[in-house]
């Protein structure tokens, strides 16, 4: 498919200033409102719809070489331009970027504190540091006081997909006064499903439950909570089914069987037990196991010794267990 082509007035392409500390993109910016050739050649090379996610993966993802640093200060220095021409947008500002991206590169050298990984880190991270200095970061991004000591609070969410609400266990650092903040130093939350006998303990990704949060985070003012916001803390993580059935997959959980998702479906609010109501007629089974006994109303229950979770994905029905 042919690339594109996006029309504009060069004469009216604002370029964006940036500064952090003792840096800036000063250079950039006087160069190429000097110079409309090279303005209009790095301009059509950036006039992606995907620019914005590309720069955003470089500074986020691996190693920042001084190479890719250059690569990434041209792209913030034109990136308001490129998301008003290509009708996209970008949900931080480009100055948190750009610090984003000078402590990243220093971190790639060896100096100072963690990278930033997410944008609920460089949320807390530009909360850290109220001039976005990413000096003054480094200097005080680590304190003693701020690391993981193991602790995780709990959030309950129902995704619609499924037959179990879901608690996850997201980790967090306990601050002063009362506040804590998410851990952004990637480390995996666990989850259980409400019901499960067992209680079985699942892994949940450092960059998977970021992303659930990550959203609403950038919405926010301030990266930290007091004790009472936790009753809100549900209406901040998505409970889209794409961070759910990848969190299933990672713990082996596989559908057993499935079945066309046109009966009248009810869960156990307790367990998430799956009953069908208004049918003597109940799907085929196609697994061992499993077996369909007859409830009142002409009602189907789903009877198995084992426990399982419902997932309702389009036009199917799935049973799924683990192992």
């Amino acid at each position: 498919m042919p690339r594109r082509k996006y029309t504009y007035d060069l004469d009216q392409v604002q370029l964006t200033h940036v500064k952090s500390g003792d840096q800036d993109n000063n250079i950039y910016y006087s160069y190429f409102s000097e110079n409309k050739e090279q303005k209009k050649k790095v301009l059509d090379a950036l006039l992606t719809p995907h620019t914005v996610n590309d720069v955003i993966d470089m500074i986020f993802k691996g190693d920042i070489t001084d190479d890719q640093l250059r690569k990434i200060t041209t792209a913030i220095t034109f990136i308001e331009a490129i998301c008003k021409i290509t009708n996209t947008s970008i949900t931080v500002t480009p100055s948190k970027l750009f610090f984003a991206a000078l402590v990243n590169w220093n971190a790639s050298k060896g100096n100072g504190a963690n990278k930033i990984r997410s944008y609920s880190a460089l949320h807390y991270a530009g909360e850290s540091s109220k001039e976005l200095d990413y000096k003054e970061y480094i200097v005080n991004g680590d304190n003693e006081g701020q690391k993981f000591n193991g602790d995780y609070i709990s959030v309950v969410i129902s995704p619609k997909e499924f037959g179990n609400k879901l608690e996850l266990n997201l980790p967090i650092i306990s601050m002063k006064l009362g506040l804590f903040r998410f851990a952004a130093e990637h480390i995996a939350a666990y989850m259980t499903i409400v019901g499960d006998p067992d209680k079985t303990s699942l892994t949940v990704p450092a960059s998977t439950w970021m992303d659930m949060i990550s959203e609403a985070m950038s919405k926010r003012k301030i990266a930290t909570f007091s004790k009472l916001e936790s009753k809100r803390l549900p209406n901040l993580v998505s409970s889209d089914a794409k961070y759910i059935d990848e969190i299933l997959a990672l713990n082996d959980f596989r559908s057993q069987f499935s079945f066309l998702n046109v009966y009248e479906i009810e869960f156990d609010e307790n367990d998430g037990t799956l009953t069908l109501k208004n049918t003597s007629e109940p799907p085929e089974i196609q697994a061992s196991g499993f077996r369909w006994v007859e409830a009142r109303g002409q009602s189907q229950f789903l009877k198995s010794p084992r426990f399982y979770i419902v997932s309702k994905h389009g036009s199917g029905v799935h049973i799924l267990t683990q192992g």
